[in-house]
């Protein structure tokens, strides 16, 4: 299962220097390629940098970091949902796909979306899986090592599920169309709900803590 992923996948092989960046992480050791910088190269607000990547995950674009782990959900979910009988085979899972809300077809809702198997005993016909990266609120550099904020403690808790919330509730859904109209958020999560489909927010935050949601998902409730 997640235990025994195969590293014949790349996907299932992250680069050494990637390796090494999230185990500092992990550890809040210093960062080796942070250690000659002065300045942040993107702000450049900071006067130091911090060694321990903390700035870095709040100020820069976490796109690269949302279809990583986006990918790596569509890869575990195509190798495991089969064996579970949650799906027929790996062809039935999409990466955003297109016009799954019929009142806004423009929205991609989905990062990941499972066609479950009509075998299952669920009313549930689809899956759709929605990738967030939730930044730290109230970032301070810090000045000298400190704990993780990898475990899962009531106030990681707490942030993961306010972002898990705005999901739910369609915020995150509303957005400009190209003709400059509005779109509705709590339509698309209407459209969800009446075709079906369960809504899944999957959050995930720099230390590589997920949010409550997909945790249950992946590893079932309560672990």
């Amino acid at each position: 299962g997640l235990t025994h992923l195969s590293r014949s996948l790349p996907v299932n092989r992250p680069k050494p220097t990637h390796y090494r960046f999230m185990m500092c992480r992990e550890l809040r050791c210093p960062i080796p390629e942070l250690l000659p910088q002065i300045k942040c190269s993107k702000c450049k607000k900071s006067p130091e940098i911090d060694i321990y990547g903390d700035h870095l995950m709040v100020c820069t674009s976490k796109t690269k970091a949302h279809n990583h782990f986006r990918d790596v959900l569509y890869t575990v979910a195509q190798q495991l949902c089969p064996i579970t009988q949650d799906i027929l085979n790996g062809k039935c899972i999409e990466l955003e796909p297109p016009g799954i809300a019929p009142s806004h077809p423009e929205n991609k809702p989905a990062d990941v979306l499972l066609h479950l198997n009509n075998d299952t005993f669920t009313h549930i016909k689809k899956v759709a899986i929605d990738v967030t990266f939730v930044k730290h609120e109230n970032f301070k550099v810090p000045t000298s090592p400190m704990m993780s904020s990898s475990t899962m403690t009531e106030q990681v808790f707490r942030h993961h599920t306010k972002f898990e919330h705005k999901k739910f509730s369609g915020q995150t859904q509303s957005r400009r169309r190209s003709d400059g109209s509005l779109a509705d958020g709590q339509e698309v999560m209407r459209d969800l709900i009446n075709l079906r489909y369960q809504f899944i927010p999957a959050t995930f935050d720099s230390f590589g803590q997920l949010g409550p949601t997909i945790t249950d998902l992946l590893h079932g409730p309560n672990t």
